[in-house]
Formats: structure tokens, C-alpha cells, sequence
């Protein structure tokens, strides 16, 4: 049984963290004051501004940041200040027992925070692959995020998908619970405790950016020997941002090589969900079921209670 957070109502209390890569400190400011103005109260970790090269400072006091955040029950969501890397590396500082334990929050991110997401997963949380701290929330993407967070329900995106693979597999109108993020994440936590579970009729939600589209390949074929896409009703595969393809391999696309890999593997895929690295960020809740409606991908039932 999913573990939903509770709905995100006006002057809650939202705590930043960085567990990944070290913040930008104009950006994030921005967006803690964007955040203030629409009635939030916001904290920050002690460690948000630490630098430990490419780092939000070290292994340890990002990891402690963010379990202070999820065990402080004054906290009622936690917005995760910016991706990059170094998420995973911050997966075994964290006690496991004692956030097991953790009231049930709002987490928020995406692209390297796919390896929180993975983690929480675990512990069948629901969480949410949405904007980072460091976006400026006054625009549609912080619009989308609060109205899922808040209780909202419906489309999740402007337009119908692409159907590239159909096997029949995932039939409009039923719902399938979300799991997924980035690939590149996703398939670095194959072989480790933290993939998340795919049994259960789940559907596979992946992003890309600043991957060529052989290193793609690599990565979904790898997801097809491991057994990974047999497992799910379905590959919904959002964005490949600047995926660009070597001059001397024009004509070989990230979407070639992802149908491929869905068709050998017999899964249905959908294509083009505006959620990712791109400029429309969609608010998808990881963990929790959606389904399709004339091809649009449909939250039905509030993800928060």
C-alpha cells in the first residue's frame, strides 16, 4: 500500500536540501523567495551552501540534511534545491530503520534525484518528479507542481501521446502506478538494493539530456537484459533533451533506439511526455497510480491525502 504525503496547504513548511550537485546561489535564492511570496514558510539545510567540488559539500552532511529534513515532523515537504550528481552517493549515510520511521512527506525533484526517488520507493512512499528549488516557481511549471501537491487531479500534459509500441498491455483506463526518472540514474541503480519494485503492473516513466543516442541504446538494452522492461505494462519515455546525434550517425535517434528496444522486449511505449529536462515540467507522482484517457496520461485520484 502506497504511503501518501499530505496535501501541500497554504504556510506549509517546505525545508531545501542538496543532496546532489552544489547549488547556484542566485537561482536558488529566486526560488526560496518565489516560494515565501506564495505563502510558504521555507527553511534551508545547514549544509545547502557547502561546495565540496562539484558537490553540495560532503557524502555524509548532504545525507544528514536531508534525513533531518524527512524525520523533522515541522517539515511538510521537502524541495530538492538542484540534480547534477551525487545523489546516489548519499543512499548508504542514510539510517535506513530511522527514516523508515519518518512521517510520510512531500519530496520533490528530478533528473539526478531519481536515486531518491528509488530509495523512497522502498519504504513505498509517493513522491514527485517535478521541479527543482532552483526553477523559478512563478511560472506554469511551479503552477502544475503546486496543483498536483496541493490535491489536484487530471491530465498530466497538453497533448495525446505517441502509441510507437502496442502490445495491448496497458489499456486505457487502467491504472498503473508510476515509477522511473532519469535513465542514466535508473540504470546505475541496477544491481544495487535501491531499484525501485516494477512488479505490480507498473509503468516505466524515463527522461534523458546530453546523452547521444548510442550511449541510450547502451543504457536500454541494458534495462532489457536485466529483465527490467518484461516486468512493466509500459515505457512512457518523456524527453530527450539535447540527445543530439554524432554527425557521422545523422538519422540515429534517441526515439529509434528506445522503440527498438521496447518492441524486442514486447512492451508497449509511449512517447513525448513533457516532463523532464525540457521547458514544460509536468509534476508526475512516482508510486502512484495513473492512467490513459484518449492518450493522455491521467491522474485520477489525488496522490496527497
Amino acid at each position: 500500500m502506497s504511503k501518501q504525503p499530505k496535501r501541500l496547504a497554504p504556510g506549509a513548511h517546505i525545508r531545501i536540501v542538496a543532496p546532489a550537485g552544489r547549488v547556484h546561489r542566485d537561482r536558488l535564492s529566486t526560488g526560496i523567495e518565489t516560494l515565501r511570496q506564495r505563502g510558504f514558510a521555507v527553511s534551508v539545510g545547514r549544509h545547502v551552501w557547502d561546495q565540496a567540488g562539484y558537490l553540495a559539500g560532503n557524502d555524509a552532511d548532504r545525507a544528514a540534511d536531508l534525513e533531518a529534513a524527512l524525520m523533522d515532523e515541522t517539515v511538510d515537504a521537502v524541495i530538492v534545491a538542484r540534480g547534477g550528481w551525487g545523489s546516489m552517493r548519499t543512499l548508504t549515510h542514510l539510517h535506513h530503520e530511522r527514516v523508515a520511521q519518518a512521517p510520510t512527506k512531500i519530496v520533490l525533484g528530478y533528473s539526478d534525484i531519481t536515486a531518491l526517488h528509488a530509495y523512497l520507493s522502498q519504504l513505498d512512499w509517493v513522491s514527485f518528479h517535478g521541479p527543482l528549488a532552483e526553477t523559478d516557481w512563478r511560472d506554469g511549471n511551479g503552477e502544475r507542481a503546486l496543483h498536483v501537491l496541493s490535491g489536484g487531479t487530471g491530465y498530466l500534459g497538453d497533448d495525446p501521446l505517441e502509441h510507437l509500441v502496442d502490445r495491448g498491455r496497458w489499456p486505457e483506463g487502467t491504472p498503473a502506478a508510476l515509477v522511473g526518472g532519469n535513465l542514466s540514474v535508473l540504470t546505475a541503480l541496477l544491481a544495487t538494493p535501491y531499484l525501485p519494485t516494477l512488479e505490480g503492473g507498473k509503468v516505466l516513466y524515463l527522461e534523458e539530456v546530453q546523452e547521444a543516442p548510442y550511449r541510450v541504446d547502451r543504457m536500454m538494452i541494458q534495462l532489457r537484459l536485466a529483465g527490467v522492461l518484461s516486468r512493466v505494462r509500459a515505457v512512457v519515455f518523456g524527453e530527450a533533451t539535447r540527445c543530439t546525434a554524432d554527425p557521422d550517425l545523422e538519422g540515429y535517434t534517441v526515439r529509434d533506439v528506445v522503440l527498438a528496444q521496447c518492441a524486442e522486449a514486447g512492451v508497449d511505449l509511449y512517447w513525448g511526455l513533457a516532463a523532464g529536462h525540457g521547458p514544460v515540467k509536468w509534476t508526475l507522482p512516482l508510486g502512484w497510480p495513473v492512467l490513459l484517457d484518449g492518450g493522455r496520461m491521467r491522474l485520477h485520484r489525488p496522490a496527497v491525502s
